[in-house]
């Protein structure tokens, strides 16, 4: 890349030569091999000006966040010798992806937050991230061992829902199910109100089923002032795990689910609901809502796949 005579200055904190014209680049090889620096992140944060814009490799590294399961946004990453924030963009195809919870690799390339210019780094794909178990969304199964058996026992209130290999997805607003107590009783909850955000858009997606053995799923459902109907059922057997929005979805509309005539609090059961289908795939649950006029709360509880 040709650079004489153009300006550098920064943005966001990076160092970058500005309006570089494609006449000026040249490709000179085949190669796109680009080796990482092997760091602790104490050794990133101590000499972060020098490894800005590089690519690094950070070993024995937790990830942890408080708002949800999954890449998009910030999160933290530990690796004995320090912190820092690992962030993704909310448009990147993996954002809604659970992040693995217990130790990995990382590869991720050094960059600062564009708002309080903190140091942080980010993955470019799935690839950069070595080892874990991805996919649980936030630290195992919450008590539950079954994960076809799911009564939510041993979650923590208000915390984001984790159970052992299902899936707590986010794709709008902070809207993701947390688990909830009542009369003693634990549960799961999605709901728009007081969410900072216009939308919400919140999904419980299950491991993978086999359709030949597990035909059937009960559940029981209820809400909490009533808004609109928030809450629908899915089905799908061409979900790849990874993103909910290009898989195929069909509603399994046989299941009974509380609406406007149902009382607040009162607990509905689906009824014992059919597949329908062969093969593999995945069922979910989805609460969609907004901040101001859909406000109303669905929960989930006893989720049973036979």
């Amino acid at each position: 890349v040709n650079v004489s005579g153009l300006e550098i200055s920064e943005f966001n904190g990076l160092l970058q030569v500005n309006e570089v014209p494609t006449s000026r680049v040249t490709r000179v090889s085949d190669s796109n091999t680009v080796v990482p620096a092997v760091l602790t992140i104490a050794d990133l944060l101590a000499d972060f000006e020098n490894y800005e814009s590089t690519l690094v490799k950070l070993e024995n590294v937790t990830l942890s966040r408080s708002d949800a399961s999954t890449y998009g946004g910030s999160i933290r990453l530990n690796d004995g010798t320090g912190e820092v924030v690992m962030f993704t963009t909310f448009y990147s195809t993996f954002a809604n992806t659970a992040y693995p919870t217990n130790t990995v690799t990382l590869t991720a390339i050094v960059s600062q937050g564009t708002e309080d210019l903190i140091p942080q780094v980010s993955i470019r794909n799935l690839d950069d991230v070595e080892g874990g178990n991805s996919g649980d969304g936030g630290g195992g199964s919450g008590g539950d061992s079954d994960p076809f058996d799911v009564t939510f026992d041993g979650q923590v209130s208000f915390e984001v829902a984790n159970v052992e290999d299902w899936q707590n997805i986010n794709l709008k607003g902070n809207g993701v199910w947390r688990a909830r107590e009542f009369d003693n009783n634990l549960f799961i909850e999605a709901r728009g109100f007081q969410d900072p955000n216009p939308e919400v858009d919140a999904w419980f997606v299950s491991p993978e089923i086999d359709f030949d053995t597990y035909t059937t799923v009960s559940f029981e459902n209820s809400i909490a002032f009533w808004t609109h109907d928030a809450l629908t059922v899915l089905i799908s057997t061409d979900y790849d795990g990874n993103n909910v929005e290009t898989a195929r979805w069909e509603e399994l509309d046989m299941a009974t689910l509380a609406g406007q005539s149902t009382e607040n609090y009162v607990w509905v059961q689906s009824g014992t609901v059919n597949f329908g289908k062969t093969g593999k795939g995945h069922i979910a649950f989805r609460h969609i809502g907004d901040n101001s006029n859909n406000t109303g709360s669905s929960r989930l509880d006893n989720i049973k796949i036979e």
